[in-house]
């Protein structure tokens, strides 16, 4: 009975030391990540100036909140700059994001100190990331008291993400697009004077090329092949039906016809040169 008493106990202390040394291996495959001097004396300041555009907004009149909005910005997007500099050993080494359950909890804890901050870490391309503010930072600090145009303007910015299109099924990603094309359309026809019209305007130019021609995972039209895909050509349709008199459907409607008119006159790469160049004359007289 002694005997197997202490083999017992034996087995469980093997156990015990066996765990403890799994856990330490799989803590020591994770690679910890530093915390930079500079970027909390950025982050402090950040925070600083976040405080300090609170307190005047709680005054501010309609012109002074669009002000303060073109002045901030300035100044947030210079101290993010800095961040991105000072945290470049984190941002660049995407070993450190790709495996989700492996997280180093450094990185985990950086991810939320930076949520905090209202900023988030956004993918680049295969080997980097860059901090930026939440899509909806600007609209949630500035709706109340800035102008009515501007207003309309940060809740459209803060709604339309590019990074979405590629995320959903194609199809249900080109009624999001056109959409929000239409909605950016609306936004350039009702506020002509407004100050954020030209940077509507290369809003609205971004996304009807990503409508027209999808995205590099994902084209909606293969000049090699001469062809749209089925989904695109059945959208053009749609669009061009349900709202005939949208800028956006008039110079779909172009971009199609001039694509069928010359498709057998080019190669591959004349044809894209070609129907690109066209697109962009008739964007410019819009």
């Amino acid at each position: 009975m002694k005997k197997t008493y202490l083999l017992s106990l034996c087995g469980l202390l093997f156990l015990g030391i066996s765990c403890q040394n799994e856990a330490k291996n799989n803590e020591a495959g994770k690679t910890t990540v530093q915390h930079n001097v500079d970027a909390q004396k950025y982050r402090t300041e950040l925070a600083k100036k976040k405080a300090d555009l609170n307190q005047k907004l709680r005054s501010a009149d309609h012109e002074k909140a669009n002000n303060l909005l073109i002045e901030y910005k300035k100044i947030f997007d210079n101290l993010l700059d800095s961040l991105n500099a000072a945290e470049a050993n984190t941002l660049t080494n995407r070993s450190l994001w790709n495996d989700f359950d492996n997280r180093s909890d450094s990185l985990q804890q950086k991810i939320k100190q930076y949520d905090k901050f209202d900023l988030y870490f956004h993918p680049i391309d295969s080997t980097t990331l860059e901090l930026r503010f939440k899509p909806s930072f600007y609209y949630k600090t500035f709706q109340r008291k800035v102008s009515s145009n501007v207003r309309v303007y940060l809740l459209l910015q803060s709604a339309t993400q590019m990074d979405d299109y590629d995320q959903i099924e194609l199809t249900k990603s080109l009624t999001l697009l056109r959409n929000d094309l239409l909605k950016w359309e609306n936004f350039l026809n009702d506020y002509t004077e407004s100050t954020y019209y030209p940077e509507a305007k290369k809003h609205f130019e971004q996304l009807i090329k990503t409508y027209w021609y999808g995205t590099a995972n994902r084209p909606h039209i293969s000049f090699s092949s001469k062809k749209m895909t089925p989904e695109f050509e059945q959208e053009m349709i749609t669009l061009v039906k349900q709202y005939p008199n949208s800028i956006t459907a008039k110079l779909s409607k172009k971009y199609a016809d001039f694509f069928w008119d010359i498709n057998d006159a080019y190669s591959s790469e004349e044809l894209e040169k070609e129907v690109k160049s066209y697109n962009q004359n008739q964007l410019n007289k819009a």
